[in-house]
């Protein structure tokens, strides 16, 4: 005669295994993203000076479907601004919100267009939950990706979509999700996402934008080179830029036809540096190429 519960013994031991192995994988997921917060606030306490006062045209990606303000116009050329991590602004860190950060793009825009006698286009701020922990911001992250794409496919008029650090992958997700035809140019400053994920996982998605995809990265970048390595063990795509070789931790493919890495290592020496005003910033900014690239065409 069988014993059965012998038998389900061994099971029960492995199913107790694979539950202890579950919780040691998720306490280190969250002690990543622990960690990695408690390095990236220091590292941005050094930037939150000579910030504008907050934008308050914006897109709310935390409703569904996404809400906008009265004053996001309906036509005419619009660049709308997606901020990364810790962006909401619901943290002590808020004077670097993700409507401080637009209103900043706005200013550096005005002053760009305006030593070329031009008249800058609109910028709105497109928020989302990020103020959380690296690991479940990342997760918002694809959320607030679908929720910017359907407000994208309900637009008509030309709009360039700017993407910084992890607000790249908010950005890099919309495109996965079908945004419409709306879409003239894409801007990726910084960005916090994998430097293969641009030859793969989001290529299809790149190429089916009918305008430019232009990442700008910088070296100099302590953020996307070193902190994102703490957490992801590469640096991200806003440090190098593209990486499609593949290897052990990375995965091999192609770029798309339309996309271009752009270096501003000599200009860009800090991580909020992108699209600040040249006067606040540590060298510079890439708001004279992101004008030249995408648009004055």
């Amino acid at each position: 005669m069988t014993d059965r519960g012998s038998d389900r013994r061994p099971r029960s031991s492995a199913r107790a295994r694979l539950r202890e192995w579950w919780a040691r994988v998720r306490e280190r997921a969250a002690g990543t993203g622990a960690r990695l917060q408690s390095r990236f606030l220091p590292a941005l306490e050094a930037q939150l000076t000579d910030w504008p006062t907050e934008l308050d045209r914006r897109i709310d990606l935390t409703a569904e479907p996404a809400v906008e303000t009265d004053d996001v116009p309906g036509e005419g050329e619009l660049v709308v601004y997606v901020h990364g991590f810790l962006g909401q602004g619901r943290l002590d860190i808020a004077r670097m919100s993700g409507a401080h950060q637009a209103a900043a793009l706005q200013e550096a825009l005005r002053l760009e267009f305006e030593s070329r006698d031009r008249e800058p286009p609109v910028v709105a701020a497109a928020m989302w939950d990020s103020s959380t922990t690296w690991t479940r911001a990342k997760g918002r992250s694809v959320r607030a990706g679908e929720q910017l794409a359907d407000w994208l496919d309900g637009q008509t008029q030309p709009i360039h979509l700017v993407g910084h650090s992890l607000g790249s992958r908010v950005a890099l997700e919309a495109l996965r999700n079908d945004p419409g035809d709306c879409l003239e140019s894409v801007a990726l400053l910084g960005a916090a996402v994998d430097p293969d994920s641009v030859c793969h996982r989001y290529r299809p998605a790149i190429e089916s934008v009918d305008g430019p995809v232009y990442s700008y990265h910088s070296e100099n970048d302590t953020l996307v080179c070193r902190l994102y390595r703490v957490g992801e063990l590469s640096a991200g795509l806003g440090c190098r830029g593209s990486d499609c070789r593949g290897g052990l931790l990375r995965s091999s493919g192609r770029l798309p036809s339309n996309y271009t890495d752009v270096d501003v290592t000599d200009q860009v020496l800090r991580h909020l540096d992108y699209y600040k005003p040249a006067e606040h910033t540590a060298g510079g900014n890439c708001v004279g190429e992101l004008v030249d690239n995408q648009l004055l065409g």
